[in-house]
């Protein structure tokens, strides 16, 4: 007989897996150029990608079941604190 392999994911699993992998590696780097150093331009451009990206119901439940909606506000907030001149 042929050999077995166990816990294999169905489609659907792998799918799910992959999109989470990506809005993790999405919101990491969008808060990460929200703080710091970052110029203002970089700031506005990810507080713009962060918008775009909550529009998508599945980002947002990312977003809360992950908790990370007080990390997403305090980065709003920290790039808002950076005024042009």
């Amino acid at each position: 007989e042929g050999a077995r392999v166990h816990k294999v994911k169905e489609a659907h699993q792998c799918l799910e897996s992959g999109e989470h992998d990506d809005f993790k590696q999405d919101i990491e780097y969008i808060l990460s150029t929200m703080k710091g150093d970052s110029s203002a331009n970089i700031k506005c451009l990810s507080a713009i990608s962060l918008a775009r990206k909550c529009v998508s119901p599945e980002f947002r439940q990312f977003i809360r079941s992950e908790g990370l909606v007080s990390n997403v506000f305090k980065g709003l907030a920290e790039a808002a604190n950076d005024q042009v001149t």
